[in-house]
């Protein structure tokens, strides 16, 4: 299976606050016609590890969690690696 890298930035409201055993909902919206829901699960932060995963289970695609970084704004960023995918998610 071929697994499609994405950018997800996750601002956080608390600046001190940390986001292990964290779980996420909302929706992802990548252009004007695009939106569908997401869900993303924070476990362990492991700098360039699995830290997590997520699921687009309006599309059938789930995937893993790749923490990149945390940015002086205190933005987490991950990589999305699909392992569970469709022609929908590519």
């Amino acid at each position: 299976m071929k697994n499609i890298l994405f950018l997800l930035l996750i601002p956080f409201l608390s600046l001190g606050q940390d986001i292990e055993d964290s779980y996420f909902t909302g929706t992802n919206r990548q252009d004007v016609n695009s939106e569908y829901p997401v869900d993303i699960t924070i476990t362990k932060l492991q700098k360039s590890g699995v830290s997590g995963t997520v699921n687009y289970n309006s599309l059938g695609c789930s995937g893993e969690l790749v923490f990149v970084d945390k940015t002086s704004d205190y933005r987490y960023v991950f990589v999305d690696k699909l392992t569970k995918a469709n022609d929908v998610c590519w």
